[in-house]
C-alpha cells in the first residue's frame, strides 16, 4: 500500500500513552524521509489490523501523528512548514498522476474529487466544486464499495454546492439502502440541505430529525432545524 498515494497512511507515533497531541496531515506535505526520521514509524507486522494502502484503500491518503505536547516542536521540526493549501494541490498533483496511469483507479478519482472540493472550502472558488463534482462522477462510474459515503462526505458537498440538489438526494437514498448508511448522521444531514434547497420542508425536517435520531449531538442537524422551522413561522 506503500506504492499509491490515494490510498489512507496511518502513522501512528505513539511516544506515550497519555498526554499526546495529533497531528493529521497528508503525506503529499511531508519530506520524502519522513518515515525514516519519525521514531518508531515502521508499520506493525500482520495482525489483523487494516494495513496502510491494502485494507483502507477506500480512504483519502492521510497521515496521522500521535505525540506529547512537549514534543511538539521537534515533530514540526522533521514535518515542516505546515501549508494545508500545499498539501491538497499536491494531493490533486498526485490523484492526477495516478488517474494518468491507471484511468480505471476509482479511488484515485475520489480522493481527486476529495482534494479539489477541500480546495474549494479554503478558497470559496466554485471551480474547485465543479472539478471535483466531475471527479466523483468518474468515480462512481467505476463502481465504488457501497460503505464509500460512510466515512466520507465530500460528493455531498461538491454537488450541493454547484447546484446539482437532486444528485445529492439520490446518492443519499442510495446510501440509506445500505445498513451503514441509515447509521451515519451525515447522510440524512444532507439529504436534508437538498431536500430544503428544491422547497421541501417538510422532507428536510424529517431528514434533520433522524440525523439526530442517530446522534443527538450532532449539533449541525439541530442548527439546520433551528433554522428551517424558524423560516417557517
Amino acid at each position: 500500500m506503500l506504492s499509491k498515494s490515494t490510498r489512507i497512511l496511518i502513522l501512528v507515533v505513539a511516544l506515550i500513552l497519555t498526554g499526546a497531541a495529533v497531528l493529521w496531515l497528508l503525506p503529499s506535505a511531508l519530506p520524502a524521509s519522513i518515515a525514516q526520521r519519525l521514531p518508531n514509524s515502521e508499520p506493525p507486522p500482520a495482525t489483523g489490523l487494516p494495513q496502510p494502502r491494502e485494507d483502507s484503500a477506500d480512504l483519502s491518503d492521510e497521515l496521522v501523528v500521535v505525540y506529547p505536547d512537549a514534543r511538539e516542536a521537534e515533530v514540526l521540526a522533521i514535518v515542516g512548514e505546515l501549508d494545508e493549501r500545499a498539501m491538497w494541490e499536491n494531493s490533486v498533483t498526485r490523484a492526477r498522476e495516478e488517474i494518468a496511469a491507471d484511468a480505471s483507479d476509482k479511488f484515485a478519482w475520489f480522493n481527486l474529487g476529495t482534494s479539489l472540493t477541500e480546495l474549494g472550502i479554503l478558497t470559496g472558488e466554485a471551480a474547485f466544486y465543479e472539478e471535483g463534482a466531475n471527479a466523483f462522477d468518474e468515480a462512481r462510474k467505476l463502481n465504488l464499495p457501497y460503505r464509500m459515503l460512510w466515512y466520507q462526505h465530500r460528493p455531498y458537498m461538491a454537488y450541493f454546492k454547484i447546484g446539482r440538489f437532486q444528485d445529492v438526494i439520490d446518492l443519499a437514498n442510495a446510501t440509506l439502502e445500505t445498513s451503514g448508511g441509515r447509521n451515519v448522521e451525515e447522510t440524512y444531514l444532507w439529504l436534508g440541505h437538498a431536500l430544503s434547497a428544491v422547497n421541501d420542508p417538510a422532507g428536510a425536517g424529517e431528514a434533520y430529525r433522524e440525523s439526530l435520531n442517530v446522534n443527538a449531538n450532532f449539533y449541525p442537524a439541530q442548527t439546520a432545524l433551528d433554522w428551517l422551522i424558524r423560516d417557517q413561522e
